[in-house]
């Protein structure tokens, strides 16, 4: 096997290590994705309503939690509104939101809090014609890699 490339192959994970504790640090920390049966209420500092089926809880720790109902919820993203009563003061995955329709009230059911990052509870939120001319915007192109070439080298 060629010596030059195994110690390259030795540096690129030298550096893959060297780099993972900085990326880490600019994150401040790797997210967890458990998912939560509950949230506590006093640390819900607000709620966007992404569709009829997804609501955003941002936490005031800075964590934000993607919340899919079991069932589509008439009405949820036309309100953009819910409301929702907790006797412990934690909002559950078998707690119910309601959204106040036609004079009367639709309960939905909620589901499991997903953490998300920032950034893709951003992307949840853009405007799906936004989404469709960013995706329109990109250029992709094929490209054909060069064949590799065979090792001069005899195998050791």
């Amino acid at each position: 096997m060629n010596h030059g490339f195994m110690a390259g192959l030795g540096m690129a994970g030298l550096l893959a290590c060297a780099y993972s504790p900085a990326v880490a640090q600019d994150d401040d920390k790797v997210l967890d994705r458990t998912p939560q049966d509950c949230i506590s209420t006093n640390r819900i500092s607000y709620t966007k309503v992404v569709d009829d089926r997804t609501i955003l809880f941002y936490m005031t720790s800075q964590t934000v939690y993607r919340n899919d109902l079991r069932q589509v919820c008439p009405g949820l993203a036309l309100r953009d509104r819910f409301s929702y009563s907790t006797r412990n003061g934690r909002l559950c995955d078998v707690d119910a939101v309601t959204v106040p329709y036609s004079g009367r009230a639709v309960p939905c059911t909620l589901g499991e809090f997903y953490p998300v990052t920032r950034e893709e509870a951003r992307a949840l939120r853009r405007d799906p014609d936004e989404l469709n001319a960013i995706e329109r915007s990109i250029v992709v192109e094929q490209v054909e890699l060069p064949p590799e070439e065979a090792d001069a080298g005899a195998p050791e």
